[in-house]
């Protein structure tokens, strides 16, 4: 395979994994504040992610994690509203990506 090819396939797939990046998500920054809301990638490298009508997850009694993830409200979560937030990468653990009735499940 040549060198455009294999460049060609390769922001290809880096456009695949940034179209999946948008939509509803639970946010991990670091010093371990946690957000939900429509993450929206950079539209450059080195840009920052910015998160729309987002709330802050101040806490979850329920299930770990992985059930905050399902649902807000089955992991009985206390939500706090918040400001749209712009974060560097680097700021970021991870994100998790979630339904779009997130907040009432």
């Amino acid at each position: 395979m040549e060198a455009k090819e294999l460049l060609a396939k390769l922001e290809e797939k880096l456009e695949q994994c940034e179209s999946r990046c948008d939509g509803p998500h639970l946010v991990v920054l670091d010093k371990g504040f946690v957000f939900h809301g429509n993450l929206v990638p950079p539209a450059k490298p080195g840009d920052t992610y910015l998160l729309t009508n987002c709330v802050n997850v101040r806490r979850w009694s329920k299930g770990g994690f992985g059930g905050l993830s399902l649902g807000a409200k089955t992991a009985e979560a206390v939500l706090d509203a918040s400001a749209n937030l712009a974060f560097k990468e680097r700021a970021m653990i991870f994100a998790c990506p979630t339904p779009g009735d997130w907040r009432t499940r």
